[in-house]
């Protein structure tokens, strides 16, 4: 009974986050949807929401955006998501579980502490150091579908007003989630069976989405993203012992 529920309710949580702190979704979907179906099939199931997820920000925050200033991290992420993706199809399941529970809750622990911001400012400033961090998010977005946390320190680090912040990830989260996809229908990942069951959950994702909007402006966000980086790292927990 609890997996026929739980992608309902973990996908609901997952736009929840998103629709309030304006990023996060794979990082709260992905961890706990691999406790209840194989990793690949996760990735696939949970990434139709994601595509409409980053199209609605992108179009919203369009306006803000400088693209000269971030083309080394753009040209990053062309290199690195090929590498993702293969990786994707050779590394053995147990690894990928235990790689992405590593990778998640050092990502919450940097994003938690002024030495991640610090040390995402430092490397941020020069066009290689955009390029690497372009790569490291290119290779998890292929890899995992979880390319945000390396971008949003980047992207903080670097923008001058929040609305640039929003309008660069919205943007740039649409650029590799469209590369990533295309890369995942040519490795034969995307199917029909996967597709509708997606379809099949498209209302839990806009409940989550549509309360999390009303949240937002009503609870503070700082208080809730400490809420969600202690669930995060909770589902880090959780996905490295269940390897």
């Amino acid at each position: 009974m609890w997996t026929e529920f739980a992608p309902a309710i973990i996908l609901a949580l997952a736009a929840f986050t998103f629709s309030f702190a304006g990023f996060g979704f794979p990082w709260v979907a992905l961890p706990l949807l691999s406790l209840v179906m194989p990793l690949r099939e996760a990735i696939i199931f949970h990434y139709p929401f994601v595509l409409a997820l980053v199209f609605y920000h992108a179009w919203r925050y369009r306006g803000h955006l400088a693209w000269r200033r971030h083309l080394p991290l753009l040209i990053g992420a062309c290199i690195g998501m090929p590498l993702g993706v293969w990786l994707l199809l050779v590394l053995p399941e147990q690894g990928m579980r235990k790689g992405m529970a590593v990778f998640v809750a050092l990502s919450v622990l940097a994003l938690s502490r002024d030495w991640g911001e610090r040390l995402a400012r430092k490397v941020s400033s020069t066009p290689l150091g955009g390029v690497a961090i372009g790569v490291l998010s290119g290779w998890l977005q292929g890899a995992y579908a979880i390319g945000g946390p390396p971008v949003v320190l980047y992207i903080m680090a670097r923008a001058q007003s929040p609305q640039e912040i929003k309008g660069f990830l919205g943007v740039y989260f649409t650029f590799i989630c469209v590369v990533t996809a295309s890369l995942y229908a040519v490795g034969g990942l995307f199917t029909a069976h996967w597709l509708k069951m997606s379809l099949y959950f498209s209302p839990a994702v806009l409940v989550g989405a549509v309360v999390g909007a009303w949240a937002f402006n009503r609870v503070g966000a700082g208080w809730f993203r400490r809420i969600v980086l202690v669930l995060l790292f909770a589902a880090a927990v959780a996905l490295w012992f269940s390897s």
